[in-house]
């Protein structure tokens, strides 16, 4: 049975009827989009419900727009009626379900009010008939009042129906209706069902009810052998959302003799207090989840509820997001503006971020720390330094950083032993310049690192004792000019080989090319013994260069010619000056 009942008074209904008796249709006017879904609650029985026989359930639906159709779902089945309901119940052809020629109807009001385009015009107020819809047959019925804006049948499309085929139960302008259907469970087998009310308005949005819960029980003999599991269902948050702070986990779970204890799991793991007793007569459980507790990212969770024979039900895990600490935007750090050193800029920056330095002279000793920050000078190597004379380095990478961090544009001098830079990382090191005094005595070095996948490329390394020094390297050394080194250029401290291979490089006016060498593959491209060919004052290349276009080729310069080898060559080199 559907029974359809409307919350307005007689007041009502008289002045509805005042108002259209000769309702015309509004001028046209540019239509508002409705995407704005009904609503549609259950009104009983209450969750958990235990039934038997015949039994009505009860859902409110709204829509300021009016309803279209409505549907009922039974464990995701589609409700078609019961076998003994009268008339038979029959499938609404294109749209499904119960149709108004299967039930009878109780009193409602509408307003009325015309579609643009109209789906029907004037006149339209038909207080005291409700009209059924059979193919292109019209009917009225005894039942009072069920008021909509219609006009004489309009054939094989008219708004009832489709090609004389019923469409699902309309409800034409209806906003605020309680709809009651007789559901008898003699036709389903004892166990628990989950019941879903939907509503369409006539925009096409939908509306779905909360899940209902309920236990069918005809039979009060118990199974000689209970092998039924509960039945779980998530109730919320949604899942796929994002969460934060102490949130409630919410779900139902119902079985046919009874719940034993339930357990909830996240990331498969079982947090204590997480194990609910059973409760008598209420499916809804919840626990509180201290999302502050856990780092952000993706979490499952996974409800397990375990009956007195022992049985297990469950639902597939739900996917949740936890962002207690939304993603800082990068920022950029300005040297000398915002802090007077370049290591106070790093002590205060995140990952992502990037440090731009100002034109001259900072003597200091950088630690990066595990920082994936990049390093960057506003103006370029020739008037960018960073002198880490009588200190442990000039600056030093030693954390995970990757390839994402560029560290370009500097000078880098070293007046005492040791190292430049120190990399136990990945960075990318573009563009720069690697000098000292070239002190036998009290030996320096351009660039030093143990285990690594560092790219460095097109960077100088002139007048310096030891140039590059790098164990178990796989990244790539390439586009790099090595010239008036003391000692030796390149040297491999690997033990045993070195993945990386040195190719496209220019080496000059050096003592030693290359010094340890155990198995290290030499690229076929280093240009050896030839003198660079700077401009005056400068480090950029001259067009006789034998560096000038001899980069690798997938390489490109600034205007999108092959990369020099040097300081001013690929895409990050900095304008000539």
């Amino acid at each position: 049975m559907v029974k359809i009942r409307n919350f307005a008074s007689f007041t009502v209904i008289l002045i509805l009827t005042l108002l259209f008796v000769n309702c015309t249709e509004d001028s046209p006017t540019t239509p508002s989009i409705d995407y704005v879904a009904p609503y549609v609650e259950w009104v009983n029985p209450s969750n958990s419900a235990e039934l038997s026989g015949t039994v009505e359930f009860s859902f409110s639906v709204y829509d300021e727009n009016g309803i279209d159709s409505v549907k009922l779902y039974i464990n995701g089945t589609l409700f078609l009626g019961s076998a003994n309901a009268s008339p038979p119940a029959t499938a609404g052809g294109d749209k499904g379900g119960v149709t108004l020629s299967d039930f009878k109807l109780t009193p409602a009001i509408t307003s009325c009010s015309i579609r643009n385009p109209p789906l029907y015009s004037p006149p339209c107020l038909r207080r005291d008939r409700l009209y059924y819809v059979r193919g292109d047959d019209y009917t009225n019925t005894d039942e009072v009042v069920f008021t909509f804006c219609k006009n004489e049948p309009a054939g094989a499309d008219s708004p009832f129906s489709k090609g004389g085929i019923e469409v699902g139960f309309y409800l034409v302008n209806s906003s605020d209706t309680t709809i009651t259907i007789e559901w008898n469970t003699l036709d389903y087998e004892d166990g628990v069902y989950i019941l879903e009310a939907r509503a369409w308005d006539t925009s096409g949005n939908l509306g779905t009810s909360p899940s209902l819960m309920v236990n069918v029980k005809n039979n009060d003999e118990p199974p000689p052998e209970d092998r039924t599991p509960p039945v779980v269902n998530w109730v919320s948050p949604e899942p796929g959302t994002e969460v934060d702070g102490i949130i409630d986990l919410q779900f139902d779970a119902l079985d046919n003799t009874s719940i034993d204890y339930i357990k909830v799991y996240i990331n498969g793991a079982l947090p204590a207090g997480y194990t609910l007793a059973g409760q008598d007569n209420e499916a809804r459980y919840s626990v509180s989840w201290h999302t502050e507790d856990y780092a952000d990212g993706d979490y499952d969770i996974e409800v397990r509820a375990f009956d007195t024979a022992g049985n297990v039900g469950s639902v597939p895990a739900v996917s949740l997001t936890v962002l207690n600490y939304p993603p800082r935007e990068p920022q950029v750090i300005w040297v000398r503006d915002d802090y007077e050193t370049i290591q106070d800029a790093v002590w205060h920056s995140e990952d992502g971020d990037t440090i731009i330095v100002r034109r001259g002279i900072y003597r200091e000793w950088v630690e990066m720390f595990d920082k994936n920050v990049s390093l960057i000078s506003e103006s370029g190597p020739e008037v960018t330094f960073i002198d880490g004379s009588f200190r442990n380095l000039c600056l030093s990478i030693t954390g995970s950083q990757d390839t994402t961090m560029i560290v370009r544009g500097f000078t880098f001098i070293k007046n005492s032993s040791a190292g430049c830079v120190g990399i136990n990382a990945s960075p990318k090191i573009v563009n720069n310049i690697f000098t000292g005094p070239g002190n036998i005595e009290d030996p320096n070095s351009g660039l030093e690192g143990g285990w690594n996948a560092a790219i460095v490329r097109n960077n100088l390394f002139i007048n310096i004792d030891n140039g590059v020094e790098l164990a178990h390297s796989w990244g790539d050394f390439s586009n790099n000019m090595l010239i008036q080194i003391s000692v030796y250029a390149f040297w491999n401290s690997a033990n045993e080989g070195q993945p990386l291979i040195p190719d496209y490089n220019l080496f000059w006016d050096i003592s030693e090319n290359f010094g340890h060498i155990q198995d290290m593959e030499i690229g076929a491209h280093n240009i050896f013994d030839q003198a660079p060919q700077f401009m005056e004052n400068s480090y950029n290349l001259r067009d006789n260069s034998p560096g000038k276009n001899q980069g690798k080729p997938d390489i490109m310069d600034l205007d999108g010619t092959r990369s020099d080898i040097g300081v001013y060559g690929g895409p990050y080199a900095y304008p000539i000056r």
